[in-house]
């Protein structure tokens, strides 16, 4: 009586190996050694819109909200009327966790590419009633592509000096204002409506910022505000391509 041998089943091929998870530099200021300040003066630019970026909340505590190095793996359209593309990092986790919003005019102003290594992060922190956002996109090597605050902290662009600008103008109150912005020595001054260009040593940039400020009364003490009212900074730089 014959016997069945078993043909032996084909050891199972290993998994593929997970593509490993790139590193990204810590953001860094470049030297104004060697890079002297440029004459031409900020030039006004006609793009509408602005600069930012956004991830949803609830934000319960200040912080840090997002904060991923990684390769963008896709940028859509806005998951919210708040930003204007979705855009999702490469990652083993949940989409979820690897996804943020940005916000620029057009979309050949995005400061990257799919395929690009970046590093994203973003805070927020509670004014009174107000969450601000800030955040910051350096590529792999650290080097600043977009950053913006809402709070006008410079941390959030390393190298960039802000400074509250002359009064542009009077709502009861409240007091609007231009910004005074400086980069490796070239200095410029932000526009009421639009961005202004400002070229230097390290490329060009589009700048944009405002602040609102409470007047004080005649005997030197603050007025009552306005219902809501948070005296705020806020601006935003985007490096050209």
């Amino acid at each position: 009586m014959g016997t069945d041998v078993g043909v032996a089943a084909a050891p199972r091929a290993p998994p593929p190996a997970a593509p490993p998870t790139p590193r990204c530099a810590e953001p860094v200021a470049p030297s104004e050694a060697g890079a002297p300040g440029l004459s031409a003066p900020a030039t006004d630019v006609s793009i509408a819109g602005g600069i930012s970026l956004y991830v949803p909340g609830p934000y319960l505590t200040d912080g840090i909200a997002f904060d991923r190095c990684g390769a963008v793996e896709t940028i859509g359209p806005p998951a919210t009327d708040r930003i204007r593309y979705t855009v999702v990092l490469a990652g083993a986790d949940a989409p979820e966790e690897r996804t943020f919003g940005v916000s620029v005019p057009e979309a050949r102003l995005l400061p990257f590419d799919v395929g690009d290594v970046v590093h994203v992060r973003i805070g927020v922190r509670r004014i009174q009633i107000h969450a601000v956002l800030s955040g910051i996109v350096t590529d792999q090597a650290g080097r600043l592509l977009l950053g913006f605050s809402g709070e006008g902290d410079t941390t959030w662009a390393p190298g960039w000096s802000v400074a509250m600008g002359p009064i542009t103008e009077r709502i009861g109150s409240v007091r609007g204002h231009v910004l005074d912005v400086a980069y490796l020595g070239t200095r410029g001054r932000t526009a009421e409506t639009a961005f202004v260009r400002l070229r230097t040593s390290d490329g060009s940039w589009l700048v944009l910022g405002s602040a609102r400020t409470l007047a004080r009364s005649r005997r030197g003490g603050p007025v009552v505000p306005p219902h809501d009212f948070s005296p705020y900074s806020t601006f935003a730089v985007l490096r050209e391509r």
